[in-house]
C-alpha cells in the first residue's frame, strides 16, 4: 500500500515534469537495489527491489544547474505545478478509492434522523425524527462522517446540535447521549439515500473532504496537544492498525483511501524538505522576484529533513515498544 501511494505521488511529479520540458534523470519505482532499467527520452526508468516507495530524481533539483532544461531553471509557475503534482496525485487517488467504497455500499448514509433507540436520550433532550443535523458544536456537518467524529468530543455527552426541521434552523443547546468506556453513544439511525450516477460520486466528493479535513483537524489536535504523541503513528504503526482492522475489503479500501489522503495534505504542508517546503521558497521566489540563496535554501532543507527522520525513529520506535 505504502509503495502504491508514493509510487503515484512520484508519477505526479514526473508527468508534469515531462509536461514543462524538465530534464528528468531517473523515475524510480521501488527503493535499493535495483532490478531492471531502461533509458528512453533521457530518462532512466528503474525497478528496484523494496517496494516501499520511489523517487524522481530531476537536474538541478536541489541546486544551480547549467542545463536550460534544469528544474531550478525553469519558470516560478512551473516549479510550483511539479511541486503540488504529487499532493495532487494522492487526493485524486483518495477519491478514485473512495468512489470504488461508495459504489460497493448497499446505501448512501444521510445525516436526517430516521429513528431512534428505546429510551434514546438525545430524543429525549431535544432531537426529533426527520431533523437534518447541520452543526454539532463548532462543526459544520456534511456527512455522517462529520457527525460521528464531532460527537466523539461531546464533553460529558452533552452537545450543542443546530439542526433543519420543518424548513427551519433550530438550536438544541445541551442534547445528551449516553456513555459507555468513555465513548459516547450513537442512540439514532439515519435515512439511506439510494446510489445513482450522481449521488454516487457527490458523496465520494464528500468522503474525500471529510478524510482532508480530518488530517487537518488532527494535525491542530496534535499541536495543541488535544492529543499526545502516543497517538503518532509511523509505518509501523499504521501496519499493527492494518492488521487488526482491515477486515474486508471495505475496510482496506477505507484505510487505504486516508493513507493516501494524509501523505497527500502531509506532504504539501510548508515543512522543510517537504515538497511544501520547497514550494514556500519557489512563492518567495516569484512574489519578491529574486531567490534566496541556494545554499539557504539548502540548509533549511538539511535540517529539516534531519528534524523528519529524528520524529521518524522516534515515532518507530515508540511503535515497536507498542507492539510489545
Amino acid at each position: 500500500m505504502f509503495g502504491l501511494m508514493i509510487s503515484l505521488h512520484e508519477l505526479g511529479h514526473f508527468l508534469v515534469a515531462k509536461a514543462c520540458g524538465i530534464t528528468v534523470q531517473e523515475f524510480s519505482i521501488g527503493m535499493g537495489p535495483q532490478l531492471c532499467s531502461f533509458y528512453r527520452g533521457g530518462t532512466k526508468y528503474a525497478l528496484r527491489l523494496l517496494p516501499i516507495g520511489g523517487y524522481v530524481a530531476m537536474e538541478g533539483e536541489n541546486g544551480e544547474s547549467a542545463d536550460p532544461h534544469a528544474f531550478v531553471n525553469q519558470a516560478p509557475w512551473k516549479r510550483v505545478l511539479v511541486l503540488i503534482a504529487g499532493g495532487t496525485m494522492n487526493l485524486i487517488l483518495g477519491f478514485i478509492v473512495l468512489l470504488i467504497f461508495t459504489a460497493m455500499q448497499p446505501a448512501l448514509g444521510t445525516t436526517v434522523i430516521a429513528e431512534f433507540a428505546d429510551g434514546a436520550l438525545s430524543q429525549q433532550t431535544g432531537l426529533s425524527v426527520d431533523d437534518q443535523i447541520l452543526k454539532v458544536n463548532d462543526t459544520r456537518i456534511l456527512t455522517l462522517d462529520d457527525l460521528s467524529y464531532a460527537l466523539t468530543f461531546a464533553e460529558n455527552g452533552s452537545a450543542r446540535i443546530e439542526v433543519k426541521r420543518n424548513g427551519e434552523r433550530v438550536v438544541l443547546p445541551s442534547v445528551q447521549f449516553a456513555m459507555q468506556d468513555n465513548r459516547l453513544e450513537l442512540d439514532f439511525k439515519v435515512y439511506g439515500e439510494k446510489k445513482t450516477f450522481l449521488s454516487v460520486p457527490r458523496h465520494a466528493v464528500l468522503t474525500t473532504g471529510y478524510m482532508a479535513k480530518l488530517v487537518w483537524r488532527s494535525l491542530g489536535d496534535l499541536l495543541t496537544g488535544r492529543v499526545g504523541f502516543n497517538e503518532l503513528s509511523g509505518p509501523v504503526g499504521v501496519g499493527a492498525v492494518l492488521h487488526e482492522y482491515a477486515v474486508d475489503f471495505d475496510s482496506i479500501l477505507w484505510i487505504f483511501a486516508l493513507l493516501t489522503i494524509n501523505v497527500g495534505i502531509f506532504n504539501l504542508l510548508p515543512v522543510p524538505a517537504l515538497d511544501g517546503g520547497r514550494l514556500v521558497f519557489v512563492l518567495i521566489e516569484w512574489i519578491f522576484r529574486k531567490p534566496v540563496k541556494r545554499t539557504v535554501e539548502a540548509a533549511v532543507h538539511a535540517v529539516g529533513m534531519s528534524l523528519l527522520m529524528l520524529l521518524m525513529i522516534a515515532v518507530t520506535a515508540k511503535d515497536i515498544l507498542h507492539l510489545f
